[in-house]
């Protein structure tokens, strides 16, 4: 029996557990410390490659969701519970404190058996056998190591009849467990977010196998809200039947949609041939690039519209003053006054609020009208490209 292996999962997991060992708490504390004795800072890549994971991670399980069988698919969500259950046990403070115990009496052990080993080896010299503060000849070597032509010269040492122990054991300070637990248990819930997302709706049985179902193409977005944006504005525009051929994710940012192009690619190791967009938001300014079945585009900017970031700069000024109408908070004014070569000049700029975004989103997809979505034709616009030919 073939077993399957699912590298991106099998990683990401091993990722964020090993953040409970050894090596990871010392560089935390270090880094805490400014004792880290590295010019680069390894512990941040290994938080960013954790990150890149939990990408190429989701990446697989949709591949899964979207390529395979029934059986695979239950599998897949099996195993992937039972991961998730480990991790929420091993990321435990009490856990913590069991590891940094552990550690400490094994140094401790460590350094008393170097301590021991040392005295006896000290106290075992025929130098000992001499009164406590005798002077003696001992020869010093001068010259670099392996060359014969080294010199020698005969100095006078003390005897002394104790040994004095240098350095301490390398223990782990444990007022840093409560911080340090609280850091891991940040990034774990990174892990469960993501596998909040799906394995829900597998154990309420709505993930269901696609293998003998139309392939459909994917676009992968910025943002949660882009997908109610594009939704909702194709509903509006009578372009259901195109939005319902399409599926549509999203990556939480423009660096998390440029590493997805990175793998689909350089270590493309899907074996489906998806056609899949890549949509940036349009202050990325990001120029268009076509790879085989895979596009990447950036959201069309309006340059006479208030909003100057993200896909609501697709809004025209009567929807944003809608907006400041229905509540002020939605959007942040800011009068910006100036002087250029001599002369002056004043404008306004408009933002939606960060902590507004999705409020914003909720009232303008529940009673916006044609006006104000008219312009995300330019999006559907090219989506019809991963229509074209589709098999």
């Amino acid at each position: 029996m073939i077993r399957l292996t699912f590298p991106f999962r099998n990683k990401t997991y091993h990722d964020i557990v090993g953040f409970y060992s050894n090596k990871s708490i010392r560089d935390y504390i270090l880094i805490q410390q400014d004792k880290y004795p590295y010019t680069e800072n390894y512990f941040d890549k290994d938080i960013e490659f954790y990150r890149s994971s939990l990408i190429n991670f989701e990446s697989e399980l949709l591949q899964v969701i979207n390529t395979t069988t029934q059986e695979t698919i239950d599998i897949y969500f099996n195993e992937l519970y039972d991961y998730a259950n480990d991790v929420y046990k091993t990321i435990d403070i009490d856990n913590l404190r069991q590891i940094v115990l552990s550690i400490n009496e094994k140094e401790l052990s460590r350094y008393n058996e170097k301590i021991e080993s040392e005295t006896l080896e000290y106290f075992n010299d025929e130098k000992r056998k001499l009164p406590h503060l005798a002077s003696y000849e001992a020869k010093e070597y001068f010259g670099l190591s392996g060359l014969h032509n080294l010199s020698i010269k005969i100095i006078n040492r003390i005897n002394y009849n104790y040994y004095c122990v240098e350095g301490v054991p390398d223990i782990i300070d444990e007022k840093y467990i409560e911080e340090y637990y609280k850091f891991v248990r940040e990034l774990a819930e990174e892990f469960f977010i993501l596998i909040r997302k799906y394995i829900q709706q597998w154990k309420d049985g709505k993930i269901k196998s696609k293998q003998f179902s139309v392939n459909k193409p994917v676009l992968f977005v910025e943002g949660e809200l882009d997908i109610c944006y594009i939704k909702r504005a194709a509903e509006i525009l009578n372009q259901e039947t195109l939005i319902n051929s399409i599926e549509i994710r999203q990556r939480g940012g423009s660096q998390n949609l440029n590493k997805l192009w990175h793998i689909f690619k350089d270590e493309n190791w899907e074996t489906i041939p998806q056609k899949k967009m890549l949509l940036y938001d349009c202050d990325t300014k990001t120029p268009d690039e076509d790879y085989g079945f895979i596009f990447k585009r950036a959201t069309p900017f309006i340059e006479n519209n208030p909003i100057k970031k993200g896909i609501e700069n697709l809004f025209p000024f009567s929807t944003i003053q809608k907006a400041i109408d229905f509540n002020s908070c939605f959007v942040d004014l800011a009068d910006i006054k100036g002087l250029t070569r001599g002369e002056k000049y004043e404008s306004i700029t408009y933002e939606i609020n960060k902590d507004e975004k999705r409020n914003f989103c909720d009232w303008i997809c529940s009673s916006g009208g044609l006006e104000d979505f008219v312009q995300f034709q330019k999006i559907l616009e090219l989506l019809a490209l991963l229509l074209e030919n589709n098999q």
